[in-house]
């Protein structure tokens, strides 16, 4: 199924292939080519939901603050295990700067979404669509500086104010494959580079989880943990678009967390009255992808987004198409992989790609 967005996105710059070695043409389009994504965006409203792993649309699914946490805690619940046996109730927003409290000099940093359980648990959760080598360490900062915020002046007064810490558990959503080193659009750490080497990911794994743990004993500290979930390997483990009767919850978010953009209004409301039957959730968490019901400026934003992405994607097809030969085979048929997953006709992947139709359709 064709969804009008992407082929709005190959627009931005129509002249130019992505395989080019020379960009010089790439910055003076950028603009122009900003503002055609979003007029055109403008038409098509309403016809498709927005892309999940944009940052905007993201946010505006999860956030409790709009209502219906329901649907924050169905995400929370499908991709982080159980803690101490007890599924999360409910949960609230909270401050997503570090540090939380606000300084008058210096920066802070913005987190995606940070939310506290009813057990006082606390739940960082990041969507990341690029891929870069730090990720981890980044991630590691925010879960830490989030643990050791919680506690107010107040709370060390107490010769016992280390009881009141609660555990710090960091939910990252990554748009790419850990195991692919190529496609960062930074110079590459070779730190990065030897422990993709030296411990990949199974062939059918798609989430990491870290724990403390001893590396003798192997007593684990559960306190600080991160839960990776990498949406490019879930998908090519199993069909995750159009769903089937064998879905999980899992499988439902995955599906609508990479190709949300595919499904419509008409045929959600088919699969409410036939046989395979969408999880009220999940429809509830599309329903807040609708963008004929966000604001103005929420849809400003998300236009941004996708001048931003496709930019972003540009860049990294052609850094991997500049690499050996090989690498150049490898980038065209991941980014082939990669439009057609996203709905864009043959004609079009043709017509970037500069590679035949059969080719293609083989891939």
């Amino acid at each position: 199924m064709m969804r009008l967005r992407l082929n709005n996105l190959n627009k931005r710059i129509p002249s130019l292939s992505i395989f080019s070695s020379s960009f010089s043409l790439f910055s003076s389009s950028t603009s122009s080519g900003s503002d055609n994504i979003k007029e055109e965006l403008d038409t098509d409203i309403g016809k498709y939901y927005a892309i999940a792993t944009t940052d905007t649309a993201f946010k505006h699914m999860l956030s409790p603050s709009i209502g219906n946490n329901s649907i924050l805690i169905s995400f929370l619940n499908s991709f982080v295990p159980d803690f101490h046996h007890n599924k999360i109730q409910e949960a609230k927003e909270m401050s997503n700067s570090i540090p939380v409290l606000k300084t008058t000099k210096g920066k802070q940093k913005i987190m995606d979404l940070h939310v506290v359980s009813e057990n006082g648990l606390h739940y960082i959760i990041e969507m990341q669509a690029r891929r870069h080598s730090m990720f981890e360490e980044r991630g590691l900062f925010y879960a830490c500086s989030t643990y050791s915020q919680q506690l107010s002046e107040k709370d060390f007064q107490s010769r016992k104010w280390y009881l009141g810490l609660k555990p710090t558990i960091a939910l990252h959503i990554l748009d790419y494959d850990t195991n692919l080193v190529r496609g960062t659009n930074e110079p590459i750490d070779q730190r990065f580079v030897k422990e993709v080497q030296e411990f990949p990911m199974k062939e059918d794994q798609f989430i990491k989880h870290f724990i403390l743990t001893d590396a003798l004993s192997g007593q684990k500290i559960k306190d600080l943990q991160i839960i990776q979930v990498e949406l490019p390997r879930a998908v090519k483990l199993k069909t995750m678009f159009p769903p089937s009767k064998s879905f999980t919850l899992v499988d439902w978010w995955i599906s609508i967390l990479y190709y949300s953009n595919q499904y419509t209004p008409e045929l959600v409301n088919s699969y409410r009255s036939g046989e395979l039957i969408i999880p009220d959730v999940i429809c509830d968490a599309l329903e807040r992808l609708d963008l004929k019901k966000w604001n103005p400026r929420e849809v400003s934003e998300y236009k941004n987004d996708l001048a931003d992405m496709s930019i972003y994607q540009t860049n990294m097809a052609a850094e991997r198409a500049e690499g050996k030969a090989e690498g150049k085979a490898e980038g065209k048929l991941e980014v082939v992989k990669r439009m057609k997953s996203k709905g864009m006709t043959t004609q079009i992947i043709a017509e970037v790609t500069g590679l035949s139709e059969e080719t293609i359709n083989s891939t």
